[in-house]
């Protein structure tokens, strides 16, 4: 969600993983072309919509403008461009794109992207490159501009950005496509990762009948938490000058960290919970100091063992239960810094402050932060509801996807969820036992006693009890939802690990895990290879293939073989 990453930027990571959604795809019969695309633009369409544009394009190359924006694209077959803007409130303006190919051309499926940051643009690349690979696709910029002054003391961009624009846009698409092509979309899928993660969740938990398939990547789903937690909360502590740490630091904890804990064949850190490195490891001693970048004062190393892994992060100083989650100390350290700058402060004053110069340095975590959880604003943006059961009786199914090294989202707060989930989907008694031993920092049981605090011999007696329920929940969430660890990856993307899931077409292979449970009823491997190239790019010199294992299932080496195929691995 860190505005620094350019929407252009978060484009081109989203286009190969929607791209990927097609080339995964079995061919579906072409049917008869309905309406003409220019006469769709009198079609009625509801939530106070209208059409101010429908154009159709030949097959080759075409410019199109979205948003006042010229994009010129080649390889494009024919298609139909329809645009308009939905008006759900009366200071709304939600834009969103519809594009569709011509007659045999469309393989049958609708797919929704997500936005990213707090949306206010559509690729038109994206879009375009959906088209070719035979979907029929939308895209909303969320009602937003982009920019957190606009959201200031206007609710209802508060109110689209945060869920109407979503759901609206799947509204004004389906009966577009129906119309053009005389018959309904055979499936439908929604694709998002980040903000679009956060929109994923949202159609699943608040619009069960929407989607067949949803993929949420990395998902923004608890805003107040998240920007107050992970951002806030960091910019508190690293501006006292005694906690601070220099670049060189920065760089020497990230580097020693990844040498204790990666695997030396693929430098990539498999899974940071069989990992025991500790930062106390760099603390100075003998004549060295701080200033020399090559070891940590006391107060900075107390201050990391607050902020690094699944326990540490934003605590209620009053209750001492987590806000959010910490970081990894092999992800990207950026955060630790204070930064007055910090685009997120100006996310919570335009969306729950309407107030760009709010006071975040005085900001208290338990006061403060439990006024900002119960506004209403808050309701609307959080997607964090455990229950998908309305989701799972429509047939729906939803695979979640997070980095190990996710360095803006940090990976605990999806992990933490997805036990959520888990714990939900529990029996009454399993329930009991569960909490005996799986303790969740962060996300609220209800009345139940934090694992941490039970009597050692007793946890010990209901061990092999409490892992069997935890077993018998997980087996009931993964019927619906599964969650994939991508290790060695940040946020939606990037770094030193296996990505062809969201690089190319002639990939996806977690796309094709999820059309292939929707259309064929087959529940998605535990584990599957992925690849990871030179530079991470899509054409690029093959250096290893891994596997992407589901949570809570670790990634393992045989014993035996070459440390650079995932033939040598397993996920147990």
């Amino acid at each position: 969600m860190n505005a620094s990453i350019s929407f252009a930027k978060w484009n081109q990571r989203l286009l190969p993983m929607a791209a990927a959604v097609a080339a995964a795809f079995v061919q579906i019969p072409a049917h008869a072309q309905g309406q003409s695309c220019e006469s769709l633009a009198g079609l009625v369409l509801p939530n106070n919509t209208t059409i101010t544009g429908a154009t159709s394009f030949a097959a080759g190359s075409a410019t199109v403008t979205v948003l006042g924006r010229a994009t010129t694209l080649t390889g494009t077959p024919a298609f139909c461009q329809v645009h308009g803007i939905t008006r759900p409130g009366p200071n709304s303006s939600v834009n969103w794109e519809v594009w569709m190919p011509v007659g045999a051309a469309w393989n049958g499926r609708f797919e929704q992207i997500g936005g990213g940051g707090i949306n206010g643009s559509i690729s038109a690349t994206t879009l375009g490159g959906l088209i070719t690979l035979g979907l029929a696709v939308a895209a909303t910029d969320g009602g937003s501009t982009g920019q957190s002054a606009a959201f200031v003391n206007n609710i209802d961009r508060q109110l689209d950005f945060a869920e109407r624009a979503y759901p609206a846009t799947y509204e004004n698409a389906v009966p577009l496509i129906t119309a053009f092509y005389g018959k309904k979309p055979d499936k439908k899928y929604f694709v998002g990762c980040s903000e679009g993660g956060r929109e994923a969740l949202i159609m699943a938990q608040r619009y069960p009948t929407y989607f067949d398939g949803i993929q949420a990547g990395s998902p923004a789903k608890n805003p107040s938490h998240m920007w107050t937690g992970n951002n806030i909360w960091l910019d508190q502590v690293f501006s006292d000058p005694e906690k601070q740490l220099s670049a060189a630091q920065r760089t020497l904890i990230q580097n020693t960290s990844t040498a204790a804990c990666a695997d030396p064949a693929t430098g990539v850190v498999a899974d940071p919970r069989q990992c025991n490195w500790d930062v106390s490891s760099l603390f100075c001693t003998g004549g060295n100091t701080p200033a020399s970048g090559t070891c940590l004062s006391a107060t900075q190393v107390s201050t990391l063992q607050q902020v690094f892994g699944r326990y540490g992060g934003a605590h209620n100083p009053v209750t001492g239960k987590q806000t959010f989650p910490g970081m990894n100390p092999f992800s990207g350290l950026a955060l630790l810094a204070s930064n007055a700058n910090d685009a997120h402060i100006g996310y919570l004053g335009g969306l729950y402050y309407n107030n760009l110069t709010w006071s975040w340095q005085t900001y208290n975590f338990a006061s403060d932060q439990a006024a900002l959880d119960a506004m209403p604003i808050n309701a609307a943006l959080s997607a964090i509801n455990p229950d998908l059961s309305p989701f799972s009786a429509n047939g729906g199914k939803l695979i979640m996807w997070v980095g190990w090294q996710d360095e803006q989202i940090f990976v605990w707060d999806t992990v933490n969820f997805f036990d959520y989930m888990i714990r939900h989907n529990a029996t009454p008694a399993d329930g009991k036992l569960i909490d005996i031993n799986f303790e969740n920092p962060q996300y609220p049981y209800g009345n139940t006693t934090l694992a941490s605090t039970l009597n050692p011999a007793m946890k010990a007696s209901f061990a092999a009890a409490s892992k069997a329920a935890y077993g018998r929940a997980l087996a009931t969430t993964n019927n619906t939802a599964k969650l994939y660890m991508a290790a060695g990856l940040g946020h939606c993307g990037g770094g030193v690990g296996a990505q062809s899931f969201i690089q190319n077409a002639n990939y996806g292979e977690l796309t094709q895990a999820l059309v292939n449970w929707v259309e064929n009823g087959v529940s998605p491997p535990d584990g599957f290879p992925i690849t990871k190239r030179a530079n991470n790019s899509a054409t690029g010199a093959v250096q290893f293939t891994t596997l992407m294992c589901s949570y809570p299932k670790t990634l393992v080496y045989n014993g035996a073989g070459d440390k650079l195929s995932s033939s040598s691995y397993s996920c147990q």
